[in-house]
C-alpha cells in the first residue's frame, strides 16, 4: 500500500502481470512499442485544428492528372452536362449536313476532324465515328475518314497512318464542350476549338465581334459556366497577385 500513497488513484499491477517498463531516457514516447502518439505526433495539417487556431480542416487537394467526377454521375461525356453535350452535337451535325449539301470539303474536313478529337458521337450514344458519319451525317465511311484526315493535316496534326485521330484528354474535351455550349446559348454561330501550337494546346474561341454587346455578353458567360468544371479538374490553381494599393 505504501508504494501507491503518492498517487492514491493509481492502481497497482494485477497479480501475476509484470509492471510496465519505464520509458528510456533520450527516446520519445511515440517511438516506444505500445505507446500511443500524442498531439505532437499528429499530421502537420491537423496541428492548427487540434490547438484551436481553426475550426475546420482545409479540403484535401486532388491530383490534377485526371478529371474526377462524383460517384453516381451518369454523364455521357465526363465533366459535361448531358444537355450541353447534346447542344454542341446537334449544332455541329446541322453544320456538317449543310456542308454536305454544299459539297464544302474544307468545312467537312475540319468538322469531321474535330468530331474525332471530341469523340462527339457519345453525346447521342452513337456507336463510333463510322456509324456517326454514315447514319448521322450521310457520308460513306471511307469518304468521311479521308475528309477527316485532310482536316487533321490542315490543322497540322498527323497520326502516322492511324485510322482516325485520337481523342483529346477528358479535361480538354470538357473545357471545349462546356465553353462552346455556353457560347451557343447567346451566339448561335459561335464555336470553340483546341489547336496545338509549339506542342501545347491552345483554346480558340470564335465569336462574331459585331454586334459588340452580344460578343461581350457571350464572353462574360464563360466565367460562371466553367466554375463547375473548376471543381472537377486540377486542384492547384495559381494565386492571383495582390492588387497594389492606391
Amino acid at each position: 500500500m505504501d508504494q501507491h500513497r503518492s498517487n492514491p488513484f493509481r492502481r497497482g499491477p494485477k497479480a501475476g502481470t509484470p509492471e510496465r517498463a519505464k520509458p528510456s531516457r533520450g527516446k520519445p514516447e511515440a517511438e516506444q512499442p505500445g505507446k500511443r502518439a500524442g498531439i505532437r505526433q499528429l499530421p502537420s495539417d491537423l496541428h492548427d485544428l487540434a490547438e484551436g487556431r481553426v475550426d475546420r480542416l482545409r479540403p484535401p487537394r486532388r491530383a490534377p492528372e485526371a478529371l474526377v467526377e462524383p460517384e453516381g454521375s451518369n454523364h455521357v461525356v465526363p465533366g459535361v452536362r448531358n444537355t450541353e453535350a447534346r447542344a454542341v452535337y446537334d449544332t455541329r451535325v446541322a453544320r456538317l449536313r449543310s456542308a454536305v449539301s454544299r459539297e464544302d470539303e474544307a468545312a467537312l474536313g475540319e468538322g469531321l476532324y474535330e468530331v474525332q478529337r471530341l469523340a462527339l458521337w457519345r453525346a447521342r450514344n452513337v456507336t463510333d465515328f463510322d456509324a456517326f458519319a454514315e447514319h448521322v451525317v450521310g457520308l460513306g465511311v471511307d469518304r468521311a475518314r479521308e475528309l477527316a484526315a485532310q482536316g487533321a493535316s490542315a490543322a497540322g496534326v498527323s497520326e502516322d497512318g492511324a485510322a482516325e485521330v485520337a481523342p483529346l484528354s477528358r479535361e480538354l474535351v470538357a473545357l471545349w464542350l462546356r465553353s462552346e455550349a455556353t457560347l451557343l446559348q447567346i451566339c448561335p454561330t459561335a464555336s470553340v476549338r483546341i489547336s496545338t501550337r509549339n506542342g501545347r494546346p491552345d483554346l480558340d474561341v470564335r465569336v462574331p465581334a459585331e454586334p459588340v454587346p452580344t460578343a461581350v455578353e457571350a464572353l462574360k458567360s464563360l466565367g460562371p459556366a466553367l466554375s463547375g468544371l473548376a471543381k472537377l479538374t486540377a486542384a492547384v490553381v495559381p494565386e492571383r497577385a495582390p492588387r497594389p494599393r492606391r
